[in-house]
Order: structure tokens, then sequence, then C-alpha cells
């Protein structure tokens, strides 16, 4: 429930946000490229980042060789990049191919930024525009969109473009909606927890003053005003608050459907039934998030709003009925 909540949060929260201010196109940028045995398409990638909109005395390109046994130094060099070469057989990998190149450009002293790419990647031509003028506007880091350029040639690619639609667009924007950090982020989401342990304290009273029928079908309009909550704030406190109340209704709900079931079915058949909800909620959580990255690659993220909405709407209207009847006998008879 709550990965589902963190899901459902950044889907709803990354709709696209204003775009900033035009830069003033006077930051200098370091464009680095850790490359590893990476001959067959490192000058693809340094000539992709040399094609940058941006004026060409204000960024350099810089690819790390490290530990390389082909001729990636020699491409990289021939295709114009400023090439660094790396060799230590006891530090392998990324990270230190970054650090060694940070560590240059911070001796060097004279880019504002640093820029890194990865040595199989494309880059878009107002990408030095597009960080420049974010961080003209305070930010200290800038995560820019990463993608699959062939999307649809395979089911393997499509997956791949859900899972970076979702980490590289949907968390990002989310975040940026709401002009929060990682950590101010992280303490928006533990309103959830903070909402399921009010709803654990709060599930007996209200399951004995109002009854099941209508604590479920207020947690529809609940669920109901979180979407349109977060698809319209850019408030953090008053999407907090929304998790706060989002998580009491979820620990209700919970507790609810439980006791329901165990009132209503058979012992010999309480593990059956009991498997078959959790294989329907499950295979509809996952549903819902392919299709919901499908719709986002597709038509944008704004678009998942309105087939949420419609789902939901969809939902209350269907069980509104069935629920006032179905939870009408009180749990405690």
């Amino acid at each position: 429930m709550g990965s589902g909540l963190y899901l459902l949060t950044l889907t709803l929260l990354s709709g696209r946000a204003a775009l900033p201010p035009r830069s003033r196109r006077e930051m200098r940028f370091d464009v680095i490229i850790p490359a590893h045995n990476e001959e067959a398409g490192i000058a693809a990638v340094v000539r992709s980042a040399q094609q940058v909109d941006w004026p060409e005395d204000h960024f350099r390109v810089v690819v790390v060789a490290d530990n390389c046994t082909d001729a990636t130094p020699e491409l990289a060099n021939q295709a114009g990049a400023h090439v660094q070469v790396r060799r230590n057989s006891n530090e392998r990998g990324k990270g230190y191919a970054l650090a060694h190149a940070f560590e240059e450009s911070r001796q060097r002293a004279w880019a504002d930024a640093v820029v890194v790419i990865d040595a199989d990647s494309r880059v878009s031509s107002n990408l030095l525009e597009a960080i420049a003028a974010r961080m003209e506007q305070g930010e200290c880091a800038v995560q820019v969109h990463y993608g699959v350029s062939n999307a649809h040639a395979s089911w393997r690619t499509r997956l791949m473009t859900i899972a970076m639609t979702a980490f590289h667009r949907v968390r990002s924007r989310a975040r940026e909606r709401l002009g929060l950090s990682d950590v101010g982020y992280g303490v928006l989401l533990t309103a959830f927890a903070a909402g399921g342990f009010l709803g654990t304290l709060a599930a007996p009273r209200l399951i004995r003053a109002v009854g099941p029928s209508l604590l479920l079908r207020f947690g529809l309009l609940v669920e109901a005003a979180l979407h349109a909550t977060l698809a319209l704030t850019t408030i953090p406190l008053v999407a907090g608050l929304m998790i706060v109340v989002f998580g009491i209704h979820t620990t209700i709900w919970g507790v609810v459907v439980t006791t329901i079931r165990q009132r209503d079915i058979p012992s010999a058949m309480f593990g059956r039934v009991t498997s078959v909800y959790s294989l329907v909620d499950l295979t509809g959580a996952a549903t819902g998030s392919i299709v919901g990255g499908l719709v986002a690659s597709a038509f944008g993220v704004v678009a998942t709003y309105a087939m949420a909405a419609v789902a939901m709407v969809i939902v209350v209207v269907a069980a509104w009925r069935p629920l006032r009847e179905s939870a009408a006998v009180p749990l405690t008879s």
C-alpha cells in the first residue's frame, strides 16, 4: 500500500511545471563522459554533446577513458573531446572515473557546473540551456530526463521506457512542482505513515460510532479527493495534510475489509478467498502501473490525471450501493 501511494503521489504531482525564464547563457560547463571500452559509440556521443545550443567557449566535452583496453581514448580525441586517460587496476568503475573528473574540474576552476552523460547516450540540443535556466533560479543540482530512443522496438525497450519515465520524469517533476528537495520530499511522504498511525488509533472508535458501510463509502470519497488535491496543489502543506488523511483512510479501510471477510467467509474458504483477493489487488496494481506508464509515454504525464479521475469516478458509482448494502451489518454483531 505504501509503495502504491508513493507512485500515485508522484504521478499526480508530476504535471508539467511552468518553464523557468531563459538563462543568461553565461554559465560554463564541463560535460563529462565516463567511458570504459566504448570505442563503438564514443565518437557519436562526443559529437552529440558538441552540438548543444550553447556558446562554444562556455563548455568543454571531457571523456574519462577509464582503464580502457581498446581505442576509446584515440577515437574520443579525434572527435574533439578533451581526454583524460585513467589507469588504476585497484579502483575500477564509474564512480572512480567521475571522482577523477570532478577533482580535475575543481582544480582547473573554470567550469561553474559539471554535467554527466553516459557514453551510450545522445543529448538534446537544449541540454545546457535547461540546466543553466534552473541553476540561475537557485537549484544546486538538476536531473534531466533520461529516456530510451527506441522505445517501441521491443517489450524490453517498452519496459525500460516505463521505468525511466517513472524515475526521471515523474519523480523529478513531482518534487519540482512542490519546490522540495530530496529530503523535503521524503519528509512529505512520511505523512502517510503518520496518517496510518492515527488510523490505527481511530479505527475501533470510528467503526463503533458510524459503522463499516459509511466508512467504506467515505473512504472512496477520500481517494477521489486525494487525486484532485494532488493534481491541483503546489503547496507542500496542503499535499501533506491530504496524505495524512489518506493514510488514516487506508488503515481503516484495511481493518474494515479484513474484518468483513473474517465475518462473512466460512473458515474452510477463507484462505482461498484471501489468495484471490490478493491476486486481484496486486494484478490490478501492476496492470495500472504499466498502463499508466504507457499513457504517460504516449500522451504525457498529465493524461494520467484524466485516466485516474475517470477510473475513480467509475469505482465510486459502481461500489456505492453494494458497499451500503453488504457492509450494513455491524461488525460487532
